[in-house]
């Protein structure tokens, strides 16, 4: 079996309502959804995220990366034979070396994107789920329950609603100054004591954590809050800014709260360098971060070896990419938690193959990562150049009046 081709495609996802974290307020998802067909009519689905504020990717320059990528024949999966997970991992390498320089640098959503597309194929191809490949089982896979960055009591009653779902997790976004008319971070600090008190009293005790996506800036600031939510949080995500890797372990050695690292940790060597400063006590695993499952588990097991335990972290992915990270948290042993929160974010989905029950994804358990994409699904999101002022220079050759 032969890679034919590789066609990306893309698309935009309107949220329920808005989403505000501390470093941007998001209307819709916007994904690149990845096609690689093969000589024998087999076809794998991939999903690139282009998170701007985290990896520094867009929508066409993922585009652009993945026909780079695609187009070079040292990186190219177009033309070499799959039907084994060696012969993925061996794809992967051309397109995400490790042992010599990269042919087109970064670029992780597109990378893992293509990654998830080659998984798919070989997991169908083979009739197993992917997750069987690595040696594991399907099964329902825990969601957390994710807040974002509301006034006090509007954020209190979705912690109130979250608890009737019993979560393993309720995560609160964190880390905007001055909301509610509060001083500071005031707001943060109403929130997460009085949602502990709350989930004190629930029936199953959820953990309680809350994430800064580096909104506190700097140790001190992040100190600051800790100290008065002392005894509240099982952890504290990504309180500083993301290079401020000396910062983690200044702030591990004053604080008792711990500390998981998000933005800070993309590569196998981000990851190799914050654990060997001890700084922190949780990864958060992304695909569109590590550049596809391989990498993110590559990357669990180095932190397994520093007693330092994973979450598969959330994107805000689609169906597509909710299953590749499923099935990634399946595969790895020292990746305990997840997010994969967003299908009860999205207004509409496309692909079939995943549903959230209560505090559960459920996987469809087919062969591959077990999706079902119609055309049609595409073509009713597809962002085309008369709705994108980027897309349409593009296609004019940026000929633009600006």
């Amino acid at each position: 079996m032969t890679v034919t081709d590789v066609t990306c495609f893309p698309v935009s996802l309107p949220f329920r309502e808005p989403f505000v974290i501390a470093n941007l307020k998001m209307e819709a998802a916007r994904y690149i959804i990845v096609r690689i067909r093969t000589d024998t009519g087999i076809t794998g689905w991939g999903e690139a995220i282009p998170a701007w504020e985290v990896t520094g990717e867009t929508v066409l320059g993922s585009i652009d990366a993945i026909h780079h990528l695609c187009e070079s024949g040292a990186s190219s999966p177009v033309g070499q034979s799959i039907g084994s997970l060696e012969d993925v991992e061996r794809i992967v390498r051309r397109t995400n070396p490790i042992d010599r320089p990269q042919v087109v640098a970064h670029a992780p959503a597109a990378k893992a994107a293509l990654e998830q597309a080659l998984l798919d194929i070989c997991g169908k191809a083979l009739s197993q789920p992917v997750c069987e490949l690595f040696g594991a089982t399907v099964e329902p896979v825990p969601v957390s329950s994710v807040i974002g960055i509301h006034p006090v009591d509007a954020t209190l009653r979705r912690v109130l609603e979250a608890i009737t779902t019993d979560p393993e997790i309720i995560k609160l976004k964190v880390g905007i100054p001055n909301v509610d008319n509060l001083p500071g971070y005031e707001r943060d600090i109403r929130v997460i004591r009085e949602a502990k008190t709350l989930v004190d009293a629930a029936p199953s005790t959820p953990r309680l954590v809350a994430d800064a996506n580096q909104g506190y800036v700097t140790p001190e600031n992040a100190l600051s809050v800790a100290r008065h939510v002392d005894g509240c949080l099982n952890w504290l995500e990504q309180p500083i800014l993301a290079g401020d890797l000396l910062g983690f372990r200044t702030l591990r050695d004053t604080s008792g709260i711990p500390l998981m690292a998000d933005e800070s940790i993309h590569t196998y060597d981000d990851a190799r360098v914050l654990l060997k400063l001890g700084g922190v006590d949780l990864l958060n695993l992304k695909l569109a971060k590590a550049g596809g499952v391989m990498e993110a588990m590559r990357i669990a097991d180095l932190a397994a070896e520093h007693g330092v335990t994973c979450q598969m972290g959330s994107m805000l992915e689609g169906v597509a990419g909710l299953a590749a990270g499923a099935h990634t948290y399946l595969s790895h042993t020292n990746i305990q938690t997840t997010e994969l929160c967003t299908l009860g974010m999205l207004a509409d989905t496309i692909g079939e193959g995943v549903v959230q029950t209560g505090p559960h994804l459920e996987l469809s358990g087919k062969p591959g990562f077990g999706v079902d994409i119609d055309n049609a699904e595409i073509e009713s999101h597809l962002v085309r150049p008369q709705d994108s002022r980027l897309l349409s220079e593009a296609a004019d050759g940026f000929q633009s009046d600006v």
